[in-house]
């Protein structure tokens, strides 16, 4: 039974990097800063010195961990957050790729309680990482309640199962977001209202 739902996963995984590869690369992309988003922060291959270091630093993370590390890097490198908080299990070394691409970043790391249902210091955050766990729209309702332009919220594990794709989309939806990006093994969520809301599905 887990060896067929292996297979079909992967098999919907190919689907959605077929249907994603031309967005990859900015084609079909409209928008000017959706399009700059994707080729330069999403999809940007710069070899930046300090992915050698970290990777040194870290030697027994899996690709797939790296890759999302890695995009934090870059995130953190265009926006320069003031504050991230980071709602997660693991987050030392995404920790110390955030802190690589903008030093100035301070970070906050999560602690979920079904007494806060949320973060320490979530109200304050500029950049939001999180999870869809049982508490995940408290989380998420506590940060909306005040994000600005800038603000970014980051969701991981969004193809996991039927459960957090459908949490998803429900995020994806939700009157309060703006510009979303379907990554994949993450969700990228924008909340500038000056942008017209569009969903993008994009191969990291």
């Amino acid at each position: 039974m887990k060896f067929g739902y292996n297979i079909i996963k992967h098999l919907h995984r190919l689907l959605i990097w077929l249907k994603s590869w031309g967005s990859s690369r900015g084609f079909g992309v409209q928008s000017p800063w959706a399009y700059q988003f994707i080729r330069y922060v999403i999809c940007e291959n710069y070899p930046y010195y300090a992915y050698e270091e970290l990777s040194i630093a870290f030697p027994d993370t899996d690709k797939l961990t790296e890759s999302l590390c890695e995009l934090y890097f870059r995130i953190a490198n265009y926006s320069q957050a003031r504050t991230w908080c980071l709602c997660l299990n693991n987050y030392d070394i995404k920790e110390a790729y955030v802190k690589a691409g903008c030093n100035k970043s301070h970070i906050i790391k999560g602690v979920v309680d079904d007494e806060q249902c949320g973060c320490e210091g979530l109200i304050q955050c500029d950049i939001l990482v999180m999870t869809l766990d049982d508490n995940w729209k408290s989380i998420y309702t506590t940060f909306t309640s005040q994000t600005k332009p800038a603000s970014i919220l980051i969701v991981e594990n969004i193809h996991a199962s039927e459960m957090t794709l459908k949490a998803w989309r429900w995020i994806q939806q939700d009157g309060r977001s703006g510009i979303t990006f379907d990554l994949y093994y993450c969700g990228i969520v924008f909340f500038d209202k000056k942008l017209y809301k569009q969903h993008y599905t994009v191969n990291l």
